[in-house]
């Protein structure tokens, strides 16, 4: 398990950040799984990195994969 800030801040975008460089296809079950918080604070940071612009979501939910941006 990946320690994260409670609070939400950037070390849990970090930590999903590279998630998604190590893997693509990485579900937002499985980041909560290894930050050890909810799937919603999961969904919440990965929202605030596509408004951002620093990430992207190609295809569908399932079957689909994440794109770093910047």
């Amino acid at each position: 398990m990946v320690e994260v800030d409670r609070k939400g801040g950037q070390k849990t975008r970090d930590a999903i950040l590279d998630m998604i460089l190590r893997n693509a296809k990485v579900t937002s079950t499985q980041m909560a799984a290894s930050l050890g918080i909810n799937r919603s604070a999961v969904s919440k940071h990965l929202k605030k990195l596509q408004a951002d612009g620093i990430i992207r979501r190609v295809g569908p939910d399932k079957g689909g994969h994440w794109e770093v941006i910047k």
